[in-house]
Protein backbone atom coordinates (compact mmCIF):
# COMPACT_ATOMS: atom_id res chain seq x y z
CA UNK A 1 0.00 0.00 0.00
CA UNK A 2 3.10 2.42 0.94
CA UNK A 3 4.50 1.78 -2.68
CA UNK A 4 1.30 2.08 -4.49
CA UNK A 5 0.61 5.52 -2.80
CA UNK A 6 4.22 6.55 -3.30
CA UNK A 7 4.00 5.61 -6.78
CA UNK A 8 0.84 7.84 -7.24
CA UNK A 9 2.24 10.55 -5.74
CA UNK A 10 5.29 10.44 -8.29
CA UNK A 11 2.36 10.21 -11.32
CA UNK A 12 0.74 13.06 -9.51
CA UNK A 13 3.44 15.85 -8.45
CA UNK A 14 5.89 15.12 -11.31
CA UNK A 15 3.47 16.33 -14.25
CA UNK A 16 2.21 18.63 -12.24
CA UNK A 17 5.63 20.82 -11.44
CA UNK A 18 6.00 19.73 -15.32
CA UNK A 19 2.79 21.57 -15.58
CA UNK A 20 0.92 18.49 -17.79
CA UNK A 21 -1.47 17.60 -14.89
CA UNK A 22 -4.18 19.73 -13.92
CA UNK A 23 -4.16 22.24 -11.37
CA UNK A 24 -7.23 23.82 -9.63
CA UNK A 25 -8.59 26.81 -11.06
CA UNK A 26 -6.80 29.65 -8.70
CA UNK A 27 -3.43 28.04 -8.93
CA UNK A 28 -4.31 28.37 -13.17
CA UNK A 29 -5.32 30.96 -13.26
CA UNK A 30 -2.33 32.39 -10.55
CA UNK A 31 0.00 30.78 -13.19
CA UNK A 32 -1.82 32.12 -15.97
CA UNK A 33 -0.56 35.22 -14.78
CA UNK A 34 2.72 34.80 -13.73
CA UNK A 35 3.40 33.44 -17.27
CA UNK A 36 1.34 34.99 -19.40
CA UNK A 37 4.26 37.82 -20.60
CA UNK A 38 6.94 35.12 -20.58
CA UNK A 39 4.41 33.45 -23.11
CA UNK A 40 4.07 36.71 -25.25
CA UNK A 41 7.65 37.18 -25.22
CA UNK A 42 8.33 33.70 -26.40
CA UNK A 43 5.69 33.78 -29.05
CA UNK A 44 6.72 37.22 -30.50
CA UNK A 45 10.71 35.66 -30.44
CA UNK A 46 9.31 32.78 -32.74
CA UNK A 47 6.94 34.51 -34.85
CA UNK A 48 9.94 37.13 -35.59
CA UNK A 49 12.16 34.37 -36.19
CA UNK A 50 9.38 32.41 -38.81
CA UNK A 51 9.13 35.94 -40.73
CA UNK A 52 12.89 36.44 -41.12
CA UNK A 53 13.18 32.60 -42.43
CA UNK A 54 10.36 33.31 -44.46
CA UNK A 55 11.65 36.41 -45.56
CA UNK A 56 14.90 34.47 -46.49
CA UNK A 57 13.48 31.67 -48.51
CA UNK A 58 11.03 34.04 -50.43
CA UNK A 59 14.06 35.85 -51.23
CA UNK A 60 16.24 32.77 -52.18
Amino acid sequence: MERKLSLLDAYTQIPKRIGVMSMTREEEINDASKTYWNKERVNMKYLGLHKILWTILVLV
